[in-house]
């Protein structure tokens, strides 16, 4: 009796674990395509302990350091992990997950985004989180990462199990079934190409500012977190500032201050603009993001910083120089492009008349080439987005609807070239509530 008990215990836990790994693994071929995604499994595809570096932010080092530039100027072997709107508390966790899989590596962390007030990361929308909890395998940080992140969401078993979410898009099956493991190799080893051009205003820094301004709270406790997990972790970490065209220096300076207090090196990009050779006509895509003229300048700086001040880098290695054989082509068509005038800057847009509830909207975008314009209206219901308005493309850009006082609205302004169809950015431009307290709207611009 007892032999057949144990038979029939050993069966069911050998059922569960099979059904577990099977539901684990339906989710990573389930899962959306997007960037990020794409960036992580490219992580998780890295040989163990292969990388001396590795880089870890949000967008703005996302598009700014390629370790594939890295590597040509310094032989520093890197792997840049990223997402977009990523919150400071996310940066623990991703190097957490790093270091899993490559524990010899020194960590540089951007942080960059601890400058922002706290009602940014309150106000942090579903896809910003998603970005890095569903980038990540299953294993106990990922779910420490979502307990951390969905606090005050709804629907919170989704974000734990997002197979739930994704059980319904069968369409990704056979596109993902090849990295089933959710390990997938990356070309540019994270680094984000961009190959569009914004003209912007270059503030200089001033070296000796002696005021210092201090950061917000929740950012202020975050920093700290995050410093207490690089005490304890007994890695290397340099913290960075990426590269932008106009620096906050006051907190630039308040955050470096708090980083060097701990024991840590801090590199700012911007005080480095005439070095770097930075041109703010060409080398970005919108002001804190430099394109992929502006990253070629930033990495090769970086290879050679690494290389100087830490000692890395030296190696040759065959299957990396064959991606900057492919790397050296991505950059001859991405500057062909841009030397064209084969661009779009940043979605602009004003609102230039409120008239009761009808309000206008202009769309600033420029071009070298002439464009044409469309508008979708959403309607916000608790997290989710509903359209309840579209035009379509046509060439004036003045958008006016009439808007319903106890709603709350999305404005998303697309823009396309008129030349070429392929050539074309969109952008949430605006979120609007009517205050009835005040008798008027609330209109948030971005």
């Amino acid at each position: 009796m007892l032999n057949k008990f144990v038979c029939f215990a050993i069966k069911g836990v050998l059922c569960t674990i099979f059904f577990v790994y099977l539901l684990i693994h339906c989710t990573y071929v389930l899962r959306s395509t997007t960037n990020e995604k794409e960036n992580l499994m490219g992580f998780y595809a890295e040989e163990k302990d292969s990388l001396e570096v590795v880089c870890i932010g949000s967008s703005t080092m996302w598009c700014s350091l390629n370790p594939i530039i890295m590597y040509e100027e310094g032989g520093v072997k890197a792997y840049t992990i990223a997402t977009s709107a990523q919150r400071p508390s996310s940066l623990k966790y991703l190097a957490k997950e790093a270091q899993k899989y490559q524990s010899d590596a020194m960590y540089v962390i951007d942080v960059s985004n601890f400058i922002y007030d706290d009602s940014t990361w309150e106000e942090q929308n579903e896809g910003s989180v998603r970005r890095v909890t569903d980038g990540l395998k299953y294993s106990w940080n990922r779910f420490m990462c979502n307990k951390e992140q969905i606090k005050g969401k709804a629907n919170k078993c989704s974000y734990y199990f997002d197979i739930i979410k994704y059980h319904s898009e069968y369409r990704n099956f056979w596109k993902n079934i090849s990295h089933w493991n959710f390990e997938k190799e990356c070309p540019t080893k994270g680094w984000l190409y961009n190959d569009s051009v914004e003209s912007c205003t270059y503030v200089k820094s001033s070296p000796d500012l002696e005021e210092i301004t201090p950061i917000d709270n929740q950012a202020e406790k975050e920093l700290t977190v995050l410093l207490d997990f690089c005490d304890e972790s007994d890695m290397e970490y340099l913290f960075i500032f990426s590269m932008t065209a106009a620096i906050n220096e006051g907190k630039v300076r308040h955050i470096s201050n708090v980083i060097n207090e701990r024991g840590y090196d801090v590199l700012i990009f911007h005080d480095y603009w005439d070095q770097i050779n930075m041109d703010a006509a060409r080398d970005f895509y919108m002001p804190s993001h430099v394109n992929l003229l502006g990253a070629e300048k930033t990495s090769r700086f970086f290879g050679k910083y690494l290389q100087q001040r830490y000692h890395l880098g030296g190696h040759c290695d065959a299957e990396w120089d064959a991606l900057v054989e492919n790397m050296a082509d991505m950059y001859e068509k991405g500057e062909e492009k841009i030397h064209s005038g084969g661009y779009i800057e940043s979605v602009r847009v004003e609102i230039t008349n409120i008239d009761e509830n009808n309000i206008t909207f202009k769309n600033n975008t420029k071009s070298p080439q002439s464009l044409l314009y469309a508008w979708t209206v959403k309607e916000i219901v608790g997290e989710r987005e509903e359209n309840v308005d579209t035009q379509w493309y046509v060439s004036d850009p003045i958008f006016q609807y009439e808007f319903d006082r106890n709603k709350v609205y999305s404005v998303i302004s697309f823009v396309k070239s008129s030349e070429n169809e392929t050539l074309s950015k969109y952008k949430t431009v605006a979120k609007l509530q009517y205050n009835h307290a005040n008798k008027e709207w609330d209109v948030e611009v971005y």
